[in-house]
């Protein structure tokens, strides 16, 4: 059995960011980054060169992302002399818990999720050798749009868009073929009733 098998046997299926404090960690565009990137097991070494930056300046964001119980040591080995660490997300996805309301504002995650998500988006776009929205681009989809609903529809639009994002993130195919992709899902209302 792998590590990412063993790993996949105990790991949660969600984290439910419950305060502020976790929160402020993650909102940080580097320590976002390598929240993403530990998905998978991987040394700092790894996601050194992952993400393209020296291992001495993720060090210290690792350990805040591992104090905050966002990321699980899961596996050391020695390598002459040191121990090194494999890291990963401690669970499957994480979710900022609804009962923090306004006290997102001001706290930094918002603008580092967007801004990580326009960086990626860009790098995909760097990529692209197919038109947005064709089965082989880097981009499947690139959309603004407004929802309209009535207070009573409200359940149900998110039950459905749970439902499509459930069918896919636990879509457990492992072959070579699979592509990954991310997205940033967010829906909010445009003006606020008085």
């Amino acid at each position: 059995m792998s590590l990412q098998e063993a790993n996949a046997q105990v790991r949660p299926e969600e984290l439910v960011i419950e305060d502020i404090d976790t929160l402020k960690v993650l909102a940080d565009p580097v320590r976002l980054r390598i929240h993403f990137a530990l998905e998978e097991p991987r040394t700092v070494k790894e996601l050194a060169h992952l993400l393209g930056m020296p291992q001495t300046r993720l060090y210290y964001h690792v350990k805040l992302l591992e104090k905050a119980g966002l990321i699980n040591v899961v596996a050391r080995r020695t390598v002459s002399g040191i121990e090194e660490r494999t890291y990963q997300t401690s669970a499957k996805s994480t979710t900022v818990s609804p009962s923090l309301g306004s006290e997102l504002a001001g706290t930094g995650a918002v603008d580092a999720l967007f801004e990580m998500a326009a960086a990626q988006v860009e790098i995909a776009l760097q990529d692209m050798t197919h038109p947005i929205g064709s089965p082989q681009s880097s981009v499947l989809v690139m959309n603004m749009t407004q929802v309209k609903l009535r207070p009573e529809q409200v359940a149900g639009f998110q039950e459905k868009l749970f439902d499509v994002l459930t069918e896919y993130i636990d879509n457990d195919v492992s072959d070579d073929d699979v592509v990954v992709y991310e997205m940033l899902v967010a829906a909010w209302r445009r003006n606020a009733p008085a």
